[in-house]
């Protein structure tokens, strides 16, 4: 027998229910784990242009708390990366190459975590770091 419309309507509510915990618990994890993913990323993204500059004063960088600027010296062109609290997502420009937000994936096994995905690859700092520069230097 096929459930009434009132049980249609109860399972629904229960299953959006669900949905928004899940969401909310996903969106504290970010939270928690996105402040330090960013100051790891802005930190790999700083040692790379020292390394960059060691071989050829090329780039030049400027880092505040929330954002990070890389300009090429050479050429016309820059990449900005900010952190954006409220919404625990990095926003990322490169004006040579377009490219999209950094987002955070939610890990929940084995134990709670994110990690920064960037055009659908997960990455650590130091590969996410290469991979923008390299969109910037290119």
């Amino acid at each position: 027998m096929a459930p009434s419309p009132s049980q249609r309507i109860a399972a629904e509510q229960k299953r959006l229910l669900i949905e928004m915990e899940v969401f909310t618990q996903e969106q504290e994890i970010r939270r928690f784990h996105a402040p330090v993913l960013f100051r790891e990323l802005k930190e790999e993204i700083e040692l790379e242009c020292g390394r960059i500059n060691k071989a050829s004063e090329r780039v030049s960088f400027r880092s505040e708390v929330f954002s990070l600027e890389v300009r090429d010296i050479v050429n016309p062109y820059g990449l900005t990366l900010e952190y954006q609290p409220e919404a625990a997502a990095i926003q990322c420009e490169c004006t040579r190459r377009k490219v999209g937000p950094v987002m955070l994936r939610v890990n929940r096994h084995p134990v709670p975590s994110a990690v920064l995905v960037f055009e659908g690859d997960a990455l650590k700092p130091v590969e996410l770091a290469a991979k923008l520069l390299s969109r910037l230097l290119a």
